[in-house]
């Protein structure tokens, strides 16, 4: 794309998000303090007659039936925390999440239904804004604190392994470094998200070693590209993971100790509740193990916590997650027969700010803000082994072994475990990501959502003292999305996103979903709904800090910075493609989902 069409198209994307905004603020009209919305099945069809229940910290205290229009409306509430739930025949009972009303506040939520026994989700990876999975494309999982509790694992990376057409590879034991692939896309292929804020490395580098189940109230997992909503990383999949938050006007307290074999220990508190129009919700876990090898220690302490409340029509919330870890590592401990003595430690905090507002009934706006700050350093304090000469400069042997191969061939010998050199030999790498994000949208109409938004992120990085380096950047980006409905059986999602990297200059990200249905969900029916699916889109993918420092440009302009003989790295790309077909089963409680992708890097 030319520089000159770039900034047309970047010009038109702010025009539009600032207009949405400006308008926004305008739309803001008074009402008395209300909770009202609508009862819907998972295609957005009106329930008429529902029974809808107003609870007010777990308790019902109000109960009205939806219109033709499936419309309900509580009104003069007095300041507390609110819910709604509603049931019909034919679906399963849904309750919504809690929100604060102050007096004179109206807030508006959807009730979707879901027929038969399975979970209905709503997701936000999929598309701008927040929607039902029945109305989705892509493909999208959704862990919520049920499923990862069920799964009993202190690391996240558990649960993960359950998500379809997915890989968690860990080198070595807990602790060791580990890699998420999705559909055969590299490990920095995924955008990583903790509260809406991206956590990967520069480069999209992302180790799952460390991330515990600790204070996690959903994950969800979008399997293909989204660059146009997430800009730079998103390639192949998307990973947002959100923080519990308390929801109870009696404070919930939560202390679990677990001892094993290995010296392995854990303990996880956790506190939440409400307090007026205030939430807040906060917990630490401290897990330390031996492992089963010399030198394979393995401690890692994870604090996390949530507060936020409600202002008039805007919801804020305030969220840090962080995480500290130091890791023994011994190397390939059977080819040597002797462990090593390097030591290796990480630690990052994600922190954010977000204001929701629901200016009107078809008008919302997002605003965050927020921060990423993450340091690795691997040490190895002395050589191990024995020298393989006494020169100052000899390599270090391990033991004598034999390995035998799964042919039944074996080699004996001894491996250099230690190169000569100097010691202790330190590396650490550090990154400092700060991002400023907002969006909004407007329902035009039952059958069309429009939303635009903008990106702006500020990157610094350093490694050293083995390999010093350092890179600082400054990205922007925008994007312009539209959701509609073709009947009552076609739903269409698709935009087009703009981004600007200070390395690789300027990339346009198109992508498209639809969701149609030969048959639509009934309760009346055994065999169920069938959902055909479509979703494709291209991602793209800044160079890593050692890429870019690395580059044949880095090192001509090095010597000569005002040398063209060699153009700046650019962006890694991607193409993905997904067509698949979904059949429900018995009335709801099951659902089969058959699909085929073809991606391209």
């Amino acid at each position: 794309m030319h520089v000159r069409s770039f900034r047309t198209v970047v010009r038109i994307l702010l025009s539009f998000t600032l207009a949405l905004i400006a308008c926004t603020g305008l739309a803001v009209a008074a009402d008395d303090g209300a909770m009202r919305g609508r009862v819907v099945d998972p295609l957005g069809a009106a329930v008429a007659g529902a029974q809808v229940e107003l609870l007010r910290d777990g308790q019902v205290v109000a109960q009205t039936t939806a219109d033709a229009a499936g419309e309900y409306t509580f009104a003069q509430l007095a300041d507390g925390w609110y819910a709604v739930a509603a049931t019909a025949p034919g679906f399963a009972r849904q309750q919504t999440a809690g929100v604060a009303l102050r007096s004179g506040d109206a807030y508006r939520q959807t009730v979707t239904l879901p027929i038969g026994a399975l979970r209905q989700d709503v997701v936000v990876t999929a598309a701008t804004g927040s929607v039902s999975s029945a109305q989705v494309g892509a493909a999208v999982t959704v862990l919520d604190a049920a499923q990862l509790s069920h799964v009993q694992s202190t690391e996240l990376l558990d649960p993960l392994r359950t998500v379809p057409g997915v890989a968690m590879v860990q080198a070595g034991q807990r602790g060791g470094l580990t890699s998420f692939f999705v559909r055969g896309g590299s490990a920095s292929f995924n955008k990583i998200l903790v509260d809406g804020i991206p956590a990967n490395d520069i480069g999209g580098a992302f180790d799952f070693a460390n991330l515990s189940t600790s204070g996690i109230e959903r994950v969800e997992v979008l399997r293909g590209s989204n660059s146009v909503a997430y800009g730079s990383d998103a390639m192949t999949g998307v990973v947002d993971i959100a923080t519990s938050r308390g929801r109870t006007r009696r404070p919930e307290a939560s202390l679990t100790a677990d001892l094993g074999n290995l010296n392995t220990r854990r303990a996880d508190l956790s506190v939440g509740g409400l307090a007026g129009g205030f939430n807040y919700f906060a917990s630490y876990a401290r897990l330390n193990s031996d492992n089963n090898l010399p030198n394979a220690a393995y401690r890692n302490d994870t604090f996390s916590t949530r507060v936020g409340g409600r202002a008039g029509r805007t919801d804020i919330s305030a969220t840090v997650r962080t995480f500290d870890s130091v890791a023994g590592s011994p190397n390939a401990f059977a080819y040597y027969g002797v462990a090593d003595d390097s030591i290796s430690d990480a630690r990052q905090t994600v922190a954010s700010v977000a204001a929701r507002s629901q200016w009107t009934d078809r008008w919302q706006s997002t605003l965050r803000a927020g921060v990423a700050r993450g340091e690795i350093g691997f040490t190895n304090p002395s050589p191990s082994g024995t020298p393989s000469d006494s020169s100052a400069f000899a390599n270090y042997l391990g033991n004598t072994v034999t390995i035998t191969g799964a042919n039944g061939y074996s080699v004996t010998g001894r491996a250099i475990l230690d190169y000569g050199g100097e010691y202790p030999s330190p590396y650490v790498a550090s990154t400092d990501r700060r991002f400023l994000f907002g969006q909004t949208g407007y329902q035009l109409s039952s059958a069309l959502n429009i939303a635009g938004g903008l990106r702006l992120e500020h990157e610094h990085g350093e490694t050293g003292p083995s390999f010093p380096g350092e890179v600082t950047r400054t990205n922007y980006g925008g994007f312009m999305e539209a959701r509609g409905s073709i009947g009552s059986r076609v739903f269409v999602n698709g935009g087009l996103g703009i981004d600007h990297n200070a390395v690789f200059g300027n990339a346009a990200t198109p992508r498209v979903s639809v969701a149609a249905y030969l048959r639509p969900p009934s309760s009346a029916s055994a065999i169920g709904d069938t959902k055909l699916t479509f979703n494709a889109g291209r991602g793209i993918k800044a160079p890593s800090l050692d890429q870019q420092l690395s580059s044949v440009y880095s090192l001509v302009t090095a010597v000569n910075p005002s040398s063209t003989i060699v153009n700046p790295i650019g962006a890694e790309r991607s193409r993905t493609v997904d067509v698949g077909v979904e059949q429900g089963l018995a009335r709801g409680r099951g659902r089969v989902r058959l699909s085929y992708f073809d991606n391209a890097f």
